[in-house]
């Protein structure tokens, strides 16, 4: 009787952990994004970062480094390394990174600081980032 038990346990399990679930990964918020787009446009202003002033270099500033907003299927990502240029760029599901927008600026703050409000009609976009590290804004 046990022998049957465990047969019957074995095939009710496996036929159970055979069932196969599929699905697609959410498509971007392309109303989402299009706005951050225009909440970034509408607020960036070209504004350099200052650098410690050397016997060569003076009162110069550095505005190298760079700082990518990607878009995924659920949420938009700043890939840190803030000062003056951010590019808005969409995941696509192949993996290729498609670009949504012309190069951006936005005004530095101490310490490599940045930050973004808007209250628009349905949402509210704060974008912080520091560096090292990421910051997500979902």
């Amino acid at each position: 009787m046990n022998k049957i038990l465990c047969i019957i346990s074995f095939i009710f399990f496996t036929t159970a952990c055979q069932k196969t679930v599929s699905g697609t990964a959410a498509p971007v918020d392309l109303a989402k994004v299009e706005q951050l787009k225009k909440v970034l446009a509408e607020q960036a202003k070209p504004v350099a970062s200052p650098v410690a002033p050397t016997a060569s270099n003076g009162n110069s500033v550095d505005s190298t480094n760079i700082a990518s907003i990607r878009t995924y299927p659920a949420s938009i990502s700043i890939i840190e390394g803030l000062s003056t240029t951010f590019s808005v760029l969409n995941l696509q599901p192949s993996g290729v990174e498609k670009s949504l927008s012309d190069n951006l600026t936005f005004e530095a703050q101490p310490a490599g600081i940045v930050t973004l409000n808007t209250v628009a009609a349905n949402s509210l976009f704060t974008v912080t980032g520091r560096t090292p590290g990421r910051t997500f804004v979902t």
